[in-house]
């Protein structure tokens, strides 16, 4: 999980294999827990949760096409074959992920070490 409430963004950009769609994305945050703020983060001994419409930067506008928002999550991400353009937007503590699906798939059928 991205952990977007501190003072540092922990994920934004992944290159992933090119098998990788919009639908893995939104499965890999699924499971992402949430809290309403730290406190109640500490009580629950949660430290890998996103809070949940915190405050930080404005988080990307889902209506342009460009970043999808997680279904039940405060998740915005964005899956493109192309690397981001040079100055990102960091997106200050919200979870925001440009995903580069790019990286070759590994293919194990027809190779000499599928055998082993």
């Amino acid at each position: 999980t991205i952990e977007c409430a501190g003072q540092c963004t922990a994920l934004r950009h992944a290159v992933v294999p090119e098998s990788v769609t919009a639908e893995d994305i939104e499965k890999l945050f699924d499971g992402t827990k949430g809290a309403d703020s730290a406190t109640d983060a500490l009580k629950g001994g949660q430290f890998d949760c996103i809070f949940e419409n915190h405050a930080g930067s404005a988080t990307p506008d889902a209506s342009d096409g460009i970043y999808t928002k997680h279904g039940s999550k405060d998740v915005h991400y964005k899956v493109s074959t192309n690397m981001p353009d040079d100055g990102i937007n960091e997106y200050w503590r919200k979870a925001v992920v440009d995903v580069t699906a790019k990286a070759p798939s590994p293919n194990l059928q027809g190779s000499s070490d599928a055998s082993r």
